[in-house]
């Protein structure tokens, strides 16, 4: 039986990026003293989120402080990181998770492809960064990771071009409101697993956060290639561990061949003008 082990991480936003890099590792530390996962994975925006302005300010250079800090646990602890933040390059501000390997070496980067522009109740939320253009799928251990960061989760697309290029696991790190998250969250990432056939980790920051107060859905959780939830957690800080079975997908995808049985020429992609 091949299994491939990971804990996600659920954390609060607090104000100050200082405070939450250091409630980020210490939980990264608690995680692979308990566990001895093979990846820990921190939910989106886990380091700071504020005014537009302040996230553009805070936004993360490759070389910054919060990024060498999680190389150095990384290496420390031999384990694999997946760390969402706004990072800030000669290309501007993408938000990006970056797969840090336990050498510390950041060995992919996905930039969020759909940034999250839309209306929530009476909140209008607007993205300042720039989109990605390209999945990334990685290599950790044993297992095939399928990039993607919260709104990404509502287009179907995406993670159907992952799986395609090999995908097993699909990580999707949120910063998911409340608001959308009691009637959505758990809906669509069930319906990612069972369309792919694929294991959905999904890290999430829970309660209210800055800069206005608003509520995030938290609700960490993991769901098996069935669309079973097999781990989830509860509203507070805390650590979901899980454990990947990849006997188990590869039977299902076996007896039930979707992803074989496609039939693209007959219902390729068409845009309505």
């Amino acid at each position: 039986m091949t299994r491939w082990s990971a804990v996600l991480v659920q954390m609060h936003l607090q104000p100050d990026k200082a405070e939450n890099l250091e409630r980020a590792r210490a939980l990264i530390r608690e995680a692979v003293e308990r566990y001895r996962p093979q990846c820990v994975a921190l939910p989106e925006n886990f380091l700071f989120f504020g005014t537009p302005e302040q996230v553009v300010e805070a936004a993360e250079p490759l070389d910054g402080l919060a990024i060498s800090r999680l190389r150095e646990d990384a290496r420390t602890l031999q384990t694999t990181l997946l760390a969402t933040l706004k990072v800030r390059d000669a290309q501007g501000v993408r938000n990006s998770t970056l797969v840090i390997g336990e050498d510390g070496a950041i060995r992919a980067r996905y930039d969020k492809i759909h940034v999250f522009t839309a209306q929530v109740g009476e909140r209008s939320f607007q993205a300042v960064e720039e989109g990605g253009t390209s999945p990334v799928v990685v290599e950790v251990g044993e297992c095939r990771l399928g990039l993607s960061i919260c709104y990404d989760v509502r287009f179907p697309e995406l993670y159907r071009a992952l799986v395609l290029m090999g995908a097993e696991v699909l990580m999707v790190p949120a910063l998911f409101t409340f608001e959308t998250g009691r009637d959505h969250w758990l809906t669509l990432l069930r319906a990612r697993a069972i369309e792919n056939q694929c294991y959905v980790l999904a890290p999430a920051i829970w309660g209210r956060y800055p800069p206005h107060g608003d509520r995030a859905n938290g609700r960490s959780l993991a769901i098996d290639p069935w669309g079973v939830v097999i781990a989830q957690a509860s509203d507070g800080d805390g650590l979901v561990p899980v454990q990947v079975d990849l006997e188990h997908l590869r039977r299902i995808r076996q007896r039930m061949p979707v992803l074989r049985q496609r039939r693209p020429e007959a219902y390729h992609l068409v845009t309505r003008r």
